[in-house]
């Protein structure tokens, strides 16, 4: 019984070391997300005097992003993302209409914290270039005058933060957090002469990012499955029978079934021979009767 108990309890070891974990492998992917984008407002300050300032407001948008990259297996991975979102400008604070926009290039270096099988925490940043532009319109007299439009080329930069799903070796799916900016310093030019220009700041955004990474790298094959579990008791009856065929035949190696095996004892005298008989016709071995010593011969009457 307790040889049964240990053979199942290796085979059920053995079953669960082979059970594969759902994880990314190592290897290029591609990422497609989208979102929702919450820009701060755009600050502009007036350059002629009086000087007035203020922010431009924007409501909610929308944010688009692919990315091409490439995992290693330390867990760390670098990627070349193109990212684009957009929002319309709200009409508050003398603002009838407007947009802006936002087109990003950057390169990441992220690193992957794997939390269990499938839940990975990601945390990483960017550094790139970026093109952010902006219109805001206003009305004077029934009509709509470009209160001010400005486009700018500049550095950009974002922080990532993360959560990721496996759902399937192969393909994640990833919910992000990320801060993006886009430095503007830029003077714009006006409808209102009296302000124009007009100098712009920088844009900040925050979004949230939902999407799907897919490795272009095949998956491992799976390993093999475990052996078939065996009886204990059998094996033990086996070795136990084979054991004792051996101690009979006298010899390590196992002989014919109800059968004893020919050979010399310890005591050097073959299984088959009686005691005190040797080969040859005759007791002396070399073919003719042995006569035996002659006794001491009577002295002569």
């Amino acid at each position: 019984m307790k040889l049964r108990l240990i053979a199942l309890a290796g085979v059920a070891a053995s079953a669960l070391a082979a059970t594969p974990a759902i994880a990314a492998v190592e290897g290029w992917y591609l990422g497609f997300g989208g979102g929702i984008s919450e820009q701060n407002g755009i600050a502009f300050n007036s350059t002629t005097t009086p000087a007035i300032a203020g922010k431009i407001p924007l409501e909610t948008g929308g944010l688009a992003l692919v990315s091409v990259g490439y995992k290693f297996a330390n867990n760390f991975r670098l990627e070349v993302e193109s990212g684009y979102s957009w929002r319309d400008v709200a009409p508050t604070g003398g603002f009838t209409g407007g947009y802006s926009q936002t087109k990003t290039s950057l390169f990441n270096v992220i690193w992957d914290l794997p939390l269990d099988d499938r839940w990975t925490f990601s945390i990483g940043g960017g550094i790139g270039v970026g093109n952010a532009y902006v219109r805001a319109t206003t009305v004077t007299g029934g009509t709509t005058f470009d209160f001010v439009r400005s486009s700018d080329v500049n550095f950009a930069y974002q922080g990532i933060a993360g959560l990721t799903f496996a759902l399937a070796p192969d393909l994640d799916l990833f919910l992000d957090y990320r801060f993006r900016s886009v430095l503007h310093d830029n003077l714009a030019p006006s409808a209102y002469l009296a302000l124009s220009p007009i100098r712009v700041g920088n844009f900040t955004e925050h979004a949230g990012v939902i999407g799907l990474r897919w490795f272009l790298t095949p998956p491992p094959p799976p390993p093999p499955p475990p052996p078939p579990p065996q009886d204990a008791s059998a094996n033990a009856a086996r070795n136990a029978a084979g054991r004792a065929r051996r101690f009979i035949s006298g010899t390590s190696r196992p002989g014919r079934p109800g059968t004893a095996r020919r050979g010399r004892p310890p005591g050097g005298r073959r299984w088959d021979r009686a005691p005190g008989r040797r080969r040859g016709r005759g007791s002396g071995g070399c073919g003719r009767p042995h006569r035996g010593r002659p006794g001491p011969r009577r002295p002569a009457r």
